[in-house]
Order: C-alpha cells, then structure tokens, then sequence
C-alpha cells in the first residue's frame, strides 16, 4: 500500500513539474503592443506594455510608509513658494520628480546653517522624519539632471528588458531568483486551483458576484464610503470630479504606468479598490514606485529608502505628500495603500492637480499637461520617443490622449 502510494506521488509531482514548465513557457510569450493597442477604459481587451502580466496569489509586499499631515503639507507648501534659495554656505530647491527637496553644500558649515534655516521655516523635524532631503557637493543643476538621466536610463532599460519584469516604470523589477521562485509558486498555485479546485485560504478573497455599484458618482461633500466601484471609469470619474483632474488624464497615465489594470474584470476591480486590498501586480518596484498609478513610496521593494539598484542617493517619494488624498478628497477613513487601486488614483491626483498648476478641471492647456507628464516620468526630450507610444514623447502621448476622447 505505501508502495503504491509513493509511485503515485512521483508521479503526480512528476505531471505537476510538466505542467508548471508549460505555463511558464505560455506566460514567456510577449505581444508587440501597436498604437491602437493604447485603448480606453471602454475596450475590454488590452495588450500590456510588456506583454506581460504578474497574477500572484501572494500578498504584494506594503512596506509601512508614513503620510505627511495636512498641516505638515501647509508649511512645506509655504516654503517651496520661497525656492530656490541659497546663500553662502548651501543652495535649496524643491525637485519635483523626486518629490523632495535637493540641497547643494557649499562649504563645511552648510548642514548647520541648513538646519538653522529648516527651523526658522518651522519644517526641521517634518524633512529629517520623511527622509524628505537629498544632499550633493555638485552644483545643483548639475546633480538634478544626473538623477533625471538616471531615471530616464531605468525607464529605458526596463522597455529593452520589459518580458522578463513585472510593470513598466521607474527601474522595474528584475527577473532574479527570488522572483523566479514566486513564478513557480504561482504556477503551481494556478495549477493546483484548476485541477482540484483548491483554496489557499485567506490570500486572496475573490466576490463570488459583482458588488452592487450605486447609480452616479459621489458629489465632491459626500464621502463615497459605501461606493465600491466596478469599471475603471467609475474611479477615474470619481477621483476627477473630487480631485478637480480631467478624468482622461488620469486614464491616459495609468495605461503607460501599469496598463494591465485594464485586464481586471468588474469583480477584480472592486476587490483591489476596497480598503486595505492590494493589486497583485504592478508591485513597489526597486525604485520604489509602485501600484497602478506607480506612485513612488519612499522605499524600494526590500524596504530600503536609499533605493540602491535604482541609482538613486534617495528614494522618491511621492506617497509622502499625496497618499493621503483618499482620505481628504474622497471622504474615505481607511489608511491608504499606494498598492490599492483608488487609492493610488487619488494620490496620483492630488499630485497631477498640484504639478499642472491648474486651477479649475476642464480644458487644461498643453503646457499644463506637459508639466504633468514632465514632473511624473522625469524628461520629455526629443530623444525620449518611444514606438509603443506611437512614436511620442511621454508629453506628447498624454496631450494626444487627452484630446482623444
């Protein structure tokens, strides 16, 4: 009897280990994405950047990242209306790509007197408690546009590499052991659901039918706690008119950022919108961007804040400034996730409302949308055309994607 039974281990582990090779091999095929395949929320079938999905049964990993209050946002607010500024012994300016404040040291007294003026400001503790300053001994200038380059140079590498790594943005997870490990498990986890029909508990509660979805949006002065969306449009509809953001903007991000969002089935997108759930893909990312609008959290994927692999002396971090738009512009209580869908469109809102420099929701001009699109991808140059979209500058492809509704 046990003999038996040992043969038919081996066996099964034998099928399994010829299965999971053949998913692997199906999940290895790309798709060359054209300019048509760039679609609206409207178009149930969309081809990822990379041709690539990552469907984890696995948690995504959420490192614990603090949220600037709105009275830590109101001093820091007041200061960047002052910058640059510089005296003898340093030079500061607020840099917007990486979300924090870039000072140049002139001379060997320029941390005191630095720390003498943050005080005088009355932001000392709120940039040393965010990790909200990055230092160089290069001319400020100078140093700005090697962070931007190396940005670029990720942003690059990741589109030559993009089939082996999970999204598409700011230095994209590499293909190491680690990840080859989840592959695995996933496969086997995927395998084993679909033979046997087996339930790995907990990680991942999938709604057995679409949630109920309230007729209309909230109104900007009703907190829209009980609205569980179940299209993207319903997000982006919402955050926009909460957010004063035109809603194709919003859109026209997300589909570069993280364009497999538009795979999600109605079920699935209210899963990852509903407080505290996380999407399973479009993870943070080494250089620290994460979630479906590829919000940078301040930390990278192992929870390092220095963002080693990324280039970087720093993490970006724009989570810091703009999580909390969830709470403040939709009503919402819950602590927010940069990983969560809404709460990521908020956050990334709040931060293309604020870089455009817009005053009202409509008709935003080009230099505005520019600025957003500068601001979020870090440089728009001529010779940072790409063919996947559609031979256009990140600028460009957000200008054409506004007005081409």
């Amino acid at each position: 009897m046990k003999k038996t039974i040992v043969i038919i281990s081996i066996i099964l582990m034998v099928v399994l280990v010829g299965l999971i090779y053949l998913y692997n091999l199906l999940r290895q095929r790309t798709m060359a994405p054209t300019e048509n395949n760039i679609s609206p929320t409207g178009v149930n079938e969309y081809v990822p950047v990379n041709g690539n999905e990552e469907n984890t049964i696995f948690p995504p990993f959420v490192p614990t990242i603090k949220i600037l209050t709105p009275a830590e946002l109101v001093l820091l607010d007041n200061v960047k209306k002052i910058l640059p500024y510089e005296n003898g012994d340093f030079v500061i300016q607020y840099f917007a790509l990486l979300d924090k404040f870039v000072v140049e040291k002139k001379t060997v007294f320029a941390q005191n007197k630095l720390d003498e003026w943050l005080k005088k400001n009355n932001i000392y503790n709120i940039v040393n408690n965010y990790n909200l300053i990055v230092y160089t001994d290069q001319p400020i200038n100078q140093f700005i546009e090697t962070i931007e380059e190396t940005i670029m140079n990720n942003r690059k590498h990741q589109t030559k590499t993009g089939a082996t790594n999970q999204t598409s943005v700011l230095g994209e997870t590499t293909s190491d052991s680690s990840n080859r490990e989840y592959n695995q498990l996933d496969a086997l986890a995927e395998i084993l659901k679909i033979i046997g029909n087996f339930d790995w508990g907990n990680s991942v509660v999938k709604p057995t039918s679409p949630p109920q979805n309230p007729s209309g949006n909230p109104t900007s002065t009703q907190p829209a706690t009980n609205n569980i969306p179940t299209t993207l449009n319903d997000i982006f509809n919402e955050v926009g008119n909460r957010v004063g953001v035109p809603p194709r903007i919003i859109e026209g991000i997300m589909s570069v950022e993280c364009p497999s969002t538009f795979k999600l089935s109605p079920q699935e997108i209210a899963q990852y919108s509903t407080p505290g759930a996380s999407l399973p893909f479009c993870k943070i990312n080494f250089c620290s961007a994460g979630g479906p609008m590829q919000m940078t959290t301040g930390v990278d994927d192992r929870g390092d804040s220095t963002c080693p692999r990324c280039g970087l002396t720093s993490c970006p971090n724009a989570w810091a400034s703009y999580g909390h738009s969830v709470n403040t512009n939709g009503g919402y209580s819950h602590t927010p996730n940069p990983l969560n869908i809404r709460d990521s469109v908020y956050g990334a809102a709040a931060k293309i409302k604020k870089d455009s420099g817009a005053t009202t929701a409509d008709n935003w001009t080009q230099d505005q949308v520019f600025r957003v699109a500068t601001r979020y991808y870090g440089s728009c140059s001529e010779k940072h055309r790409y063919e996947r979209l559609g031979n256009r500058t990140y600028c460009e492809y957000l200008w054409w994607y506004y007005n081409s509704q």
